[in-house]
């Protein structure tokens, strides 16, 4: 179901659900199936195949968070690391620079200081609560700040909205992990008008949409192709 519903409880019980309902199930059934009759489809991106995340179930929990977080569209993924490594590579390439806060989860922290090297990405830590340390960072190169909500695990909570103004007056995309804070019970980081917000469901969203992901990422519609892993 797609169209302005109003309170975040409306959209966190609607939004997403097809319409009419499948078989007359009152809520979403979960599908298992991996691959799907081909129904003519020209472009590979919108065959449906649960690697390509374009399931029956994907993309109506995909619907469900766009509406929530007043997104553009959203992308579900198998793990917290598929959806942060999926949002870094889309928007950083070889010899790109990006800000990094100085406090992220450890899984984090390893994809940016060990693997991104090898792909010719740089990166500077920033301390998340000192907005004017940042402009010192900044190169020619710079193309993204990265922070997390509530940071995992040292909780520290970075100037959100400094974030996003820096981010638009230098032309940075504003990258949020939203983990700590999931399923609106803190922020929708949208709201402040982040580019890209992260969503966890080993937490509270899981009451959402049960046994279908396990993170995901919501912002403007991108060529699905960026996000086909």
């Amino acid at each position: 179901m797609k169209g302005n519903l109003g309170s975040i409880e409306t959209k966190a019980i609607h939004a997403g659900e097809p319409r009419p309902r499948i078989a007359g199930a009152v809520v979403m059934p979960v599908f298992q199936s991996a691959t799907y009759q081909y129904a003519g489809e020209k472009n590979y991106d919108d065959v449906r195949y649960i690697r390509l995340n374009n399931t029956p179930n994907h993309l109506a929990l995909a619907e469900k968070l766009s509406a929530l977080e007043n997104a553009e569209d959203a992308l579900v993924t198998a793990s917290g690391m598929a959806a942060i490594s999926t949002s870094l590579l889309t928007f950083l390439g070889k010899g790109d620079h990006f800000l990094a806060q100085d406090c992220l989860y450890g899984g984090t922290h390893d994809f940016v200081t060990r693997d991104l090297e090898k792909f010719g990405i740089s990166y500077d830590f920033i301390d998340g609560n000192d907005p004017e340390s940042w402009k010192r960072k900044l190169k020619p190169s710079t193309k993204a700040i990265y922070v997390e909500t509530i940071s995992n695990p040292l909780m520290q909570v970075p100037d959100l909205e400094s974030v996003v103004t820096f981010a638009k007056s230098h032309g940075l995309v504003s990258m949020i992990d939203n983990t700590f804070a999931t399923a609106g019970c803190f922020s929708r980081n949208r709201a402040i008008c982040t580019a890209l917000s992260l969503w966890c469901f080993t937490r509270r969203a899981s009451v959402l949409m049960p046994r279908c992901s396990r993170k995901a990422a919501c912002g403007s519609r991108l060529p699905p192709r960026w996000f086909s892993l």
